[in-house]
Formats: C-alpha cells, structure tokens, sequence
C-alpha cells in the first residue's frame, strides 16, 4: 500500500511539474512582448528627444543667420539651406554670379520643364529638402502649351517622375514667369501668354500642394534697373529682390 501511494505521488509531482512548465511558455512571451514594447517605447521618446533637439538647432541657426543677414554680415544668399533650384539662363546667374554653389544650379541657356529630366542623377546624390522651379522665357518662345496640349498637366508629370520619384519628402516651390520689359516684349509677342502660363502654374500648386511663388510683386516690367541690356535676363542687384522673395516662401512653408 505504501508503495502504491508513493508511487501515486510522484505522478502527481510529474503531472504538476509538466502545467507549470507550459504555464510558464504560455506566459512568457506575454512578458517578452512587453518588454519588447517597452524598450520600442523608450527609443522612441529618445528619437523624438534627438528629433526636437535638431529641430530648435535648426530654428536657432536660422535665426542666427538672418540677424547676420540684417546686420550686412551675411547676405540672402546664405539664408537658403539644403535645396537645388531648377530653371533656364535667367536661373543660371544665380550660380554664375556666384550667389549659389554650381553644384546647386540645375540650370542653362535654352533650358525648359523639358530639361527637369537632365538632372535626375545630380538631383539623387544632393537629396534636397527644398526643390525651387524657375522655367519660363524658352517655355513661352517653344510654345509649349501648345506643344502638349495644356502646360500645367505637363509640368506636374515631369516633376512628379523626375523629382519627387526620386525625393519623394522634398518640399516643391515653383516660381511665377517674371515678365520682360516692353521692348523685349514686343519683340517677341509670345511673350504676351505669360498670364495664362502663370495662371496654370498657380493652379498646379494649388492642386497639388505645392508651393507657388509670386513674382508679379517684385517685378512688372517697368523698372529698367531689373534688366540687362536685352530686356529679358536679370542685373546683379535683382537676384537680391529675387532670393528675398523666394525665401520669404520658404519661410513661410517651412
């Protein structure tokens, strides 16, 4: 009988030992999850920490440099960060004049929306933040409204597959068409389509959120101080007015 009865009991102790054990697997990963959520918690609080940190250096910075720039320390020029800017000649002189880095300026002479294409590679290494558009004296002279049937839904495809395809969080600013001054108008009556090239280029922003950047108040073509010699292309001083205007945008949106 006493066997029968100790026997009986280290089937009980077996038995007991076995519900424990799956207990304990069922319970455990309860525990892990939780403290897998925990630890994915805590990083997150030190990455929004280290997120907020970059964010006041930034707003601090910015507010250095711009007091430099009132003071005549710095000029405009200096205030723009971590962007490229597309356009035609009249964009070119930005690096020309040295006002921008080179490496910045997707830009050249008979350039239009069309040659956004060419600067796909230069536009992957850099990986802006801020893309400025400025297109517009070859666009009028091509006819490019014309050519494909509407220029907004043609401006919107080649920004969308060759720029943001490739930068997809990057903030997008598109320039009015500045005018010419009346000679040079009249020279070229194409140019006489700017409002409807412009009313298009607005209502792309407005659609897709871009941002669209009104030059109409900086210039109306009749201050011959804006001009070089041909009517069209800009004087030193203007891209100072141009910049702030531009800035002032990115400032805005940022």
């Amino acid at each position: 009988m006493k066997k029968k009865k100790k026997k009986s009991n280290s089937l009980y102790i077996f038995v007991l030992v076995i519900l424990v054990a799956i207990s304990g697997l069922l319970i455990a990963p309860r525990f892990i999850k939780k403290d897998t959520t925990t630890l994915d918690y805590i990083k997150s609080l030190e990455q929004k920490d280290v997120n907020e940190e970059k964010a006041a250096l930034k707003r601090l910075r910015k507010k250095e440099l711009k007091a430099a720039v009132k003071n005549g320390e710095l000029t405009v020029f200096s205030l723009f960060e971590d962007f490229v800017i597309y356009g035609d000649s009249r964009v070119y002189g930005f690096g020309s004049f040295g006002y921008f880095n080179d490496a910045l300026v997707f830009a050249n002479a008979s350039h239009t929306i069309d040659n956004i294409a060419d600067w796909d590679e230069n536009l992957k290494t850099i990986n802006p933040s801020t893309v400025i558009i400025a297109y517009g004296i070859n666009d009028l002279g091509l006819k490019l409204d014309e050519k494909y049937h509407g220029y907004k839904e043609h401006f919107k495809e080649m920004v969308n597959e060759h720029i943001l395809a490739h930068c997809p969080n990057a903030k997008i600013y598109i320039n009015s068409i500045i005018t010419a001054n009346p000679t040079a108008m009249a020279n070229s009556p194409n140019w006489y389509e700017i409002g409807n090239y412009n009313k298009q280029i607005k209502e792309l922003c407005e659609e897709t959120g871009w941002i669209f950047v009104d030059n109409s108040t900086i210039c109306d073509g009749t201050d011959p101080d804006v001009y070089s010699g041909d009517g069209v292309h800009f004087s030193r001083p203007f891209y100072y007015i141009w910049a702030e205007n531009i800035y002032d945008k990115i400032e805005l949106n940022d």
